[in-house]
């Protein structure tokens, strides 16, 4: 199914579609501009060719060949095995499979092909809800919300909550996969992210082992993207955030830090350059020192490559779960967590 919600905006008719499988997100148009590229009919969203605004629950990008350790919440332990309620392998390790045929394992997560539950589709806002049960590949019972909705100036606001609804602690990270329209030829795009590290992967795009991942770099000031880019920038520079300066700025998505590394108002941004428009794409993703910002060029997309770029605000590394910094990803029994973001979109210049 899929549904819609406009509001009016400055005189300006602001408008947003997203289909229940997965949450998608398939439209932000401004007027009659279209800001994302989302799947344009169902049989692109069953495809799922690009990941096109896929909600990323409860990891994001990749888990090396598709397994990870019961050891990263210590279900090797007889007291956290007996608050499951499914059994943990044998051997330790959990499998996870393809979300769909001729997709690598453990890709993305595992709500991507889910149907979720309409809340509300009015006012301005799209809400969706859907619960992970525990099974064989992640043992835990998560309850996830997404809610998109338009703000008063136009923009975008998003906000992904996963809460743990185990008796154990369970790994969760978050992201968002949106993919923007370019307004010219790639080859005049520019980004800018005031980042200092560039995720260095293996031909697998499986970050190195600990500190190898980490990558030294300058940050991106207006600088070009390279056709073949798929890699990840961290060691993000904060940022007071879209309302700084607002009045009653300030505090957590849902009013806190709970779950979410001590967010606090740290806001991160990476803003594309595109024609005669600048589309800043800020989220809070926590104090973890794996964020990062994902971006992906679009050269391998079925349809219409080159011609989008996707910017992946993610709260861990791809390979999270066989990291050591997986650990500090677990989300207490009842705790949530939250990932915010929202979409600014301004002539060139303007920002």
């Amino acid at each position: 199914m899929i549904v819609t919600t406009e509001r009016v905006c400055a005189g300006r008719t602001v408008t947003l579609r997203a289909a229940t499988r997965g949450a998608t997100l398939l439209s932000y148009r401004l007027g009659d501009t279209e800001i994302i590229d989302g799947y344009r009919d169902p049989a692109e969203l069953r495809e799922l060719n690009g990941f096109r605004s896929a909600v990323l629950v409860p990891w994001s990008n990749r888990i090396r060949a598709g397994r990870y350790a019961a050891a990263l919440y210590r279900g090797d332990d007889a007291a956290v095995r007996a608050r499951l309620h499914v059994e943990v392998p044998v051997n330790g390790v959990h499998n996870v499979p393809a979300p769909l045929p001729d997709t690598e394992p453990g890709l993305h997560g595992l709500v991507t092909t889910r149907e979720f539950e309409v809340i509300r589709a009015d006012n301005g806002a799209l809400e969706f809800a859907t619960r992970v049960a525990a099974n064989s590949v992640y043992p835990f019972e998560l309850a996830v919300n997404i809610v998109y909705s338009i703000g008063a100036d136009g923009s975008l606001h998003v906000r992904l909550r996963a809460e743990n609804l185990s008796e154990v602690a369970a790994p969760v990270a978050l992201g968002w996969h949106p993919y923007f329209r370019l307004a010219g030829p790639l080859a005049e795009a520019r980004l800018s992210l005031d980042c200092r590290a560039r995720i260095a992967t293996d031909t697998t795009l499986i970050p190195y082992d600990g500190a190898g991942a980490f990558a030294p770099c300058e940050p991106l000031a207006d600088s070009p993207i390279d056709p073949a880019t798929d890699w990840a920038y961290a060691q993000l520079a904060d940022d007071a955030g879209p309302d700084a300066g607002a009045a009653g700025a300030g505090g957590g998505a849902d009013g806190s830090a709970d779950g979410n590394g001590g967010a606090g108002t740290s806001w991160n941004v990476a803003r594309l350059h595109t024609g005669d428009r600048e589309v800043a794409l800020w989220a809070r993703l926590g104090s973890w020192s794996s964020k990062n910002f994902h971006i992906f060029a679009g050269s391998g997309l079925a349809r219409d490559a080159g011609r989008a770029v996707a910017i992946e605000p993610c709260q861990a590394l791809p390979n999270a779960f066989n990291r050591a910094e997986g650990s500090a990803m677990l989300l207490e029994p009842g705790a949530c967590r939250e990932l915010e973001a929202r979409v600014v979109v301004t002539a060139a210049g303007t920002a």
